[in-house]
């Protein structure tokens, strides 16, 4: 969503990898994440889109009505950049793509770089380069949410087409190919409960319409876990910010 927006008062996103794949499993096992809470309103702040760089001047914003990030940061920037496959800033550097996968086999969420032992410990980046990845094993978080993948259905279709292809150019018998069929079907069922599990999950939120600013500012700090102090000389700022 466009018009939500982290303010210039907000922390820079720090996470790293490891967070992210905890994130997931909180996900996937159905633990709580806490509240996003978020304030609607028409007052301009200074701030950056999730996952950018550089926060926007009070110049260069538009005059709409913009929903800001008081709490929540951290996990709204990793689900955006991770299944929404965008790059992400952190520690404000230059935005960077990152990637998260869910191993089947082993009922794990993995970062790209992680090795992986029974594959004679390659990460998933050497697997990938080396031609051997396994689609049916490690599901690119990435693929989950995307309506033109429709996953898993069209990976499925494809493999099905390759079964179909290879059994009428007699590449494999009839029985290998009910053997390969059987096999696929017990792999969609497990793809299939996999993403709906994920996308079943309900981020809990609180939207705060209030334009009071005395009454954000108190909010922002009860709720802040930094314990950064913030006062309405940080909101003037941000209200100003050239």
């Amino acid at each position: 969503n466009e018009t939500l927006v982290v303010p210039e008062f907000q922390r820079d996103f720090v996470w790293d990898l490891d967070r992210f794949a905890l994130l997931f499993d909180s996900i996937y096992k159905g633990y709580t994440m806490g509240n996003i809470l978020l304030w609607q309103t028409k007052h301009k702040l200074a701030h950056k889109t999730i996952g950018a760089e550089k926060t926007k001047t009070i110049n260069q914003i538009e005059n709409k009505e913009y929903t800001y990030v008081l709490d929540g940061q951290q996990r709204l920037t990793t689900l955006h950049g991770i299944l929404r496959e965008k790059e992400i800033s952190r520690n404000g550097k230059k935005p960077k793509l990152y990637k998260i996968y869910f191993d089947i086999k082993n009922d794990e969420f993995i970062k790209e770089t992680q090795k992986i032992e029974d594959l004679g410990s390659r990460t998933i980046k050497r697997v990938i380069y080396d031609g051997d990845f396994d689609k049916f094993r490690f599901i690119d978080m990435s693929q989950i949410f995307d309506e033109k993948l429709n996953f898993p259905e069209n990976l499925i279709k494809s493999e099905e087409e390759v079964s179909k292809s290879s059994l009428k150019n007699s590449e494999i018998t009839q029985e290998e190919y009910f053997k390969k069929d059987e096999e696929l079907k017990m792999k969609e069922s497990l793809l299939k409960q996999f993403a709906t599990v994920i996308k079943a999950y309900e981020i809990p939120q609180i939207v705060d319409y209030n334009d009071d600013i005395d009454k954000v500012v108190t909010v922002f700090e009860r709720i802040n876990t930094q314990n950064m102090q913030l006062d309405i000389f940080d909101i003037m700022v941000a209200k100003t910010y050239e």
